[in-house]
């Protein structure tokens, strides 16, 4: 388990990885509409602004949402 194997992250853990976690994280309802279309750029731009500012007020530019965790491990280990 992630956790066990980093004591030292904040707490509560917040598992979002879908793979993972076998419950669903409360979205609320949302369009259907929103389920057919890829986010815009103006659209990943206020995404990514967001979650600096959850993260503790970080610089959009240290954030980037990729389509999911095996992308993000990928670019990782190129830089």
């Amino acid at each position: 388990m992630a956790a066990a194997r980093f004591p030292a992250a904040p707490q509560p853990w917040l598992d979002l990885s879908t793979g993972i976690s076998p419950w669903a994280y409360p979205v609320g309802e949302i369009e259907l509409g929103i389920w057919q279309h890829l986010p815009s750029g103006e659209d990943l731009v206020e995404l990514e602004a967001a979650a600096a500012q959850a993260f503790g007020g970080v610089s959009p530019d240290q954030v980037v949402a990729v389509p999911g965790t095996d992308f993000a491990i990928r670019l990782m280990a190129k830089h």
